[in-house]
């Protein structure tokens, strides 16, 4: 039988892990991930990683979510929550009647119709310094996996994976590169490098906000305010989104 943990993870000051637990008769582990030694919780097994980047907790916490397979050696399979998302079902359960004998589970973005479109609202929105995006979308335009960009953007809120499985293994390895050489948001190079590395997930194609097995966001998870960029950068992110929103526009009728 395959040993099957849940997990999440947390990095620097940016949230408060959540303590509310879903139904669990077969009491299987819920295990945090954090580079915050002093974090301590009652229902959560707390797992210490000293973080790798000093000023950057966002890419450290995108570590630990990519690759269990390195922090959870110890487990055959996974399931990757953020702290926003709350379970809403038993995960064994969900085991059984949704992962068991599957190497990966990705849900499909359920308000977005394509990778690119992500893309533009991550440079609408300033979620990352934008000459990193925009150098991301161009080198991945310019590639031979260019179509991706078309396809349905999978969402990285919820992730099950047997990560000790080689071809799971290769996958992560080349999503982390990708995550650190490019922007911080995952989702814009989670399905190019699915198709780099051949790796083929099962599908769960369900509202992101609201299904049968989880909420999001829920509304107890607490995050620390960010500050608002200056207003000259947010118009200076709508124009640069706004030009190439254009531009995909006749990229498309291509």
């Amino acid at each position: 039988m395959q040993k099957f943990c849940v997990y999440t993870a947390i990095t620097g000051n940016y949230e408060t892990l959540v303590e509310e637990l879903p139904p669990n008769e077969n009491n299987i582990l819920f295990i945090c991930l954090t580079d915050n030694p002093h974090l301590r919780s009652d229902c959560w097994e707390i797992r210490y990683i000293p973080g790798f980047f000093p000023n950057d907790p966002m890419r450290n916490q995108r570590v630990l979510k990519i690759e269990p397979h390195k922090y959870l050696s110890d487990f055959d399979c996974s399931l990757y929550i953020d702290n926003s998302v709350k379970l809403t079902k038993d995960p064994s359960v969900m085991f059984d009647e949704i992962f068991k004998g599957k190497n990966a589970c990705f849900f499909l973005h359920s308000y977005r119709s394509t990778v690119y479109e992500e893309f533009i609202a991550v440079m609408r929105a300033g979620l990352d310094g934008i000459d990193r995006v925009k150098e991301q979308l161009m080198h991945y335009k310019n590639s031979n996996y260019y179509d991706t960009l078309f396809e349905r953007p999978y969402w990285g809120g919820m992730i099950f994976r047997s990560h000790n499985d080689d071809r799971v293994k290769h996958f992560s390895e080349i999503w982390k590169a990708h995550v650190l050489r490019y922007a911080r948001r995952d989702q814009l190079s989670l399905n190019y490098t699915l198709r780099m590395s051949g790796l083929e997930p099962f599908v769960i194609e369900s509202d992101i906000r609201n299904s049968d097995l989880h909420l999001w966001p829920r509304l107890d998870a607490k995050r620390v305010k960010k500050e608002k960029a200056p207003l000259f950068m947010r118009l200076l992110n709508k124009a640069y989104a706004k030009h190439h929103e254009i531009k995909w526009k006749n990229f498309r009728g291509k």
